[in-house]
């Protein structure tokens, strides 16, 4: 089965394009809709149609173009779908908290790696508290320690200039979530019934 040029595939495209342009075109409202709502609305729509084609037609162009730059941008923005989808919830979290609790409670206590131990136990502690955050951002996700429990109303709570500090945000992260892992746990809990 020979494959398609260029110039076929557009003129197939622009002929699509165009058979839904004309039945657009050909639609006509009763003279009860005219100048109301109704045919502004169907309006707004037919313009959002053209600029969509006419945006579609421009990409598949600079595609067949520039082949390389189509298949590279394709792969940066289908990699960064895959990681949004991927991005790891506070659900997640508390997932691999309860299940590194539970490996760890099946390891004799002077077996138990104490780094690992002192991780779930400030984890827990600071989960108990209320203040455990999650910062998404949209491909990553930052779990981090706040000062205060979410319902604390006190001024220091409140007050915007009392907040923790970008510049110090870095110090605040307990964990990395990113491709549906949370890599601080799963660094500090691979060798977790070790004690050396």
């Amino acid at each position: 089965m020979p494959f398609l040029t260029n110039s076929l595939r557009k003129s197939i495209l622009n002929s699509k394009f165009s058979v839904i342009k004309h039945k657009i075109d050909n639609i006509t409202l009763p003279e009860r809709l005219k100048g109301t709502i109704v045919e502004k609305w169907g309006k707004y729509w037919k313009h959002l149609y053209l600029d969509y084609q006419e945006v579609v037609l421009g990409v598949l162009k600079d595609a067949s173009d520039k082949p390389a730059k189509a298949v590279i941008v394709g792969m940066i923005g289908s990699s960064l779908y895959y990681c949004a989808k991927e991005n790891p919830d506070e659900e997640r979290f508390l997932q691999e908290l309860r299940k590194h609790q539970n490996e760890v409670s099946l390891v004799e206590e002077s077996l138990l790696n104490p780094i690992a131990k002192d991780h779930l136990v400030m984890v827990e502690r600071v989960y108990n508290a209320g203040q455990l955050r999650r910062l998404s951002l949209g491909i990553v996700s930052f779990m981090w320690l706040d000062d205060f429990n979410k319902e604390t109303a006190t001024y220091r709570a409140t007050c915007s200039y009392l907040k923790p500090e970008w510049s110090t945000f870095h110090r605040r992260i307990i964990d990395v979530g990113f491709l549906d892992q949370w890599w601080n746990f799963r660094r500090k809990m691979t060798n977790y019934d070790i004690n050396y």
